[in-house]
């Protein structure tokens, strides 16, 4: 807009000085050629004389006018300039010069060329002056022309510049955008295998081989974190298992006085089967003890081997209830050895079913009740309960309920500190070969796995409460 002005405004200035300077060049032509007999046409004819030398010499044309004015003369006068007076201040001084009027709603350019006559007095000459006018309607109009044309002109530019903009834009912005905007959804996905390929050769293209880049990276850490994961799941289901052998270890010991009592009933009765002197009777009673042993003996062995299995991680209902029963059956002769009592509370006769995997969560179970029968050398008890919490409970995700398992005992507690850390790996306040440190931050593993929480409660001389909260649905 602004060039298109000013160029406009530069035209009509030009077109205006075009139509002064031919002005010009005319009146001086003129005022040339009749200088000379001016002075001898006023002596004899007086201003006649001078219009008619003007008109003689003067070549009028349908774009300029000729007439003889004076300056010295009333403003009614028909021989007074157009212009007036007091704007020919140059004119006056005898310098030819240029005025711009207006005529019935017409500008024009009126331009004077001075000429003083003597006439009869020499000492006192008459200031007058050639007038040319032109009407500048042609010049004005030339200008408007050009100034359309400049419109015209700049409208077009903008209509190309709006097109090749939006094509531009679309082409060279737009699309390599719009695929840069969908990679970074892909990737938002998961997806990093396809790279985007943009051949602009600017910006773009490096800021898609900048994602390309990224992608392969995050492909990378995302299967190194994938094979690192596996790595660490299979090395905590090691420990876990690990953990379980040497709580196997510990049951033994005390399962070896369980078995020995059976064996000794089923020796005896072979002896006396073989020694050939019982009835048919006592033989049939020596038969049926060795039998009912034998099956406790049996039901022995598999609790341990079962527990003592190494399996992978399965969830399925599992009733808490009887895992708690053959957890407790499993420690008992261990814990009488300490003189530990294990008695069970349920809450009602609801069942207690949750989606675990029944191993772990038994190894989770046994590990903390193995901690508080060894807390109690001096014997005690040890009381497992289990409770329903509603959906309304402080912990309850998934909007599924929850079950917790209650561990309470009367022993020694603990501090603070040392509750802090309890369960932190290797952590261990038992003597040397005593324990590894490792079972409660396996249990801890095991019940944040499956979307519960472990926590205890204990304080020195009050003995040590845990609660472990498990969903009764899958928590993914």
């Amino acid at each position: 807009i602004l060039i298109t002005a000013l160029s406009s405004y530069l035209m009509a200035r030009r077109e205006f000085q075009i139509e002064q300077k031919f002005q010009r060049e005319s009146a001086e032509k003129l005022g040339d050629i009749i200088r000379e007999s001016v002075d001898l046409a006023y002596r004899t004819e007086g201003h006649q004389g001078i219009v008619k030398a003007v008109k003689t010499h003067a070549t009028e044309t349908g774009r300029l006018s000729y007439r003889w004015v004076w300056f010295d003369v009333s403003v009614n006068d028909p021989n007074r300039p157009a212009a007036p007076v007091e704007t020919l201040g140059n004119i006056l001084e005898g310098d030819t010069a240029s005025v711009v009027t207006a005529h019935n709603g017409v500008n024009e350019l009126k331009t004077y060329y001075p000429i003083d006559v003597a006439g009869d007095d020499a000492d006192h000459p008459r200031k007058g002056a050639i007038e040319v006018s032109g009407s500048l309607e042609s010049a004005w109009q030339g200008s408007w022309q050009a100034v359309k044309t400049g419109l015209f002109a700049m409208a077009a530019m903008t209509l190309f510049c709006i097109a090749f903009v939006a094509w531009s834009g679309i082409r060279l912005i737009g699309r390599p955008l719009g695929r840069l905007v969908d990679q970074t959804r892909r990737i938002g996905d998961g997806d990093y295998s396809t790279p985007l390929e943009l051949k602009t050769g600017d910006e773009f293209s490096e800021l898609a081989a900048a994602l390309n880049q990224m992608s392969g990276k995050i492909a990378d850490q995302q299967h190194r974190i994938e094979n690192e994961t596996t790595a660490r799941m299979a090395t905590m289901e090691q420990l876990r298992h690990a953990d379980r052998l040497k709580t196997v270890g510990r049951l033994a010991a005390g399962i070896a006085h369980e078995i020995g009592t059976p064996l000794n009933v089923v020796s005896g009765r072979a002896g006396l089967i073989r020694s050939g002197r019982l009835s048919p009777e006592e033989l049939a009673e020596s038969a049926a003890a060795i039998q009912s042993e034998a099956s406790r003996i049996e039901s022995i062995v598999r609790q341990l081997l079962g527990f003592a299995r190494h399996t992978p991680p399965h969830r399925k209902q599992v009733d808490l209830r009887g895992l708690l029963e053959r957890t407790s059956q499993l420690l008992k002769t261990m814990a009488a050895k300490n003189g530990v009592e294990i008695s069970l509370t349920f809450a009602d006769d609801t069942p207690f079913t949750a989606s675990v995997d029944e191993s772990q969560i038994q190894q989770v179970v046994t590990n903390i009740m193995v901690n508080a029968i060894q807390a109690m050398p001096g014997g005690g008890e040890v009381t497992a309960t289990l409770i329903h919490l509603a959906k309304t409970d402080n912990f309850s995700p998934h909007g599924s309920g929850m079950i917790c398992i209650g561990i309470r005992d009367n022993g020694p507690g603990m501090d603070q500190e040392t509750m802090d850390q309890i369960f932190e790996p290797f952590f261990t306040t038992k003597d040397v070969g005593q324990g590894t440190g490792l079972g409660l931050s396996i249990a801890y593993g095991i019940v944040e796995e499956h979307g519960g929480r472990i926590t205890v409660e204990s304080s020195p001389g009050k003995g040590t409460a845990f609660e472990i909260v498990l969903p009764r649905e899958s928590s993914g």
